[in-house]
């Protein structure tokens, strides 16, 4: 409720990176190994993305409900989302590579664009640890609510499109809006 996946999205915009989002919801299907595939699709569109030279953000949107804690709580398809997301963090764009060398074999100068993937949580003790541990998630960004100068400048950006009457005081809601985010 404070921004997160808003934060995200707008980020891979301002950076003109072409975004392949994924939230809990998404990724579970009816079927063992529908999640797993559903993984391995999106970082194949964005390994696909990158070896066409676009820069590329995974994000993964609630991955506390995607990968919790693997054990006794955690289920079997909770473990095997786990293990493939592991599996191809640390392949890292791999396909991208591979085009790379391809088109390098060829003359052309070599890039390798890897694809950067950002995951959103409000509960970061419940995910796996091994997802924590360098070269995978091992960067963490906390997003606290806003204060009220930031949610003024937040109201700002939202009210910019609206028709609003002229005794409409911004400040004034942005000081008793403790808990808006903007989310």
């Amino acid at each position: 409720g404070v921004g997160k996946t808003a934060s995200a999205v707008a980020v891979a915009r301002e950076a003109g990176a072409k975004l392949v989002a994924l939230s809990a919801g998404d990724v579970f299907g009816p079927y063992a190994g529908d999640a797993e595939a559903r993984l391995r699709g999106a970082f194949r569109d964005a390994d696909a993305a990158c070896a066409e030279g676009t820069p590329c953000v995974i994000l993964l949107d609630e991955i506390d409900a995607m990968c919790p804690a693997r054990g006794a709580d955690a289920g079997l398809s909770g473990s095997r989302v786990v293990a493939q997301l592991l599996t191809l963090m640390d392949d890292g764009g791999a396909e991208a590579r591979r085009a790379t060398e391809r088109s390098a074999s060829g003359g052309g100068a070599a890039t390798t664009l890897r694809p950067a993937v950002v995951a959103t949580t409000n509960r970061p003790n419940a995910l796996d640890p091994a997802l924590r541990r360098p070269g995978r998630f091992d960067v963490e960004v906390e997003i606290s609510l806003p204060s009220a100068k930031q949610r003024l400048a937040i109201l700002r950006v939202h009210a910019r499109a609206l028709p609003l009457a002229r005794d409409v005081d911004l400040e004034q809601v942005a000081r008793t809006a403790k808990g808006y985010s903007g989310a």
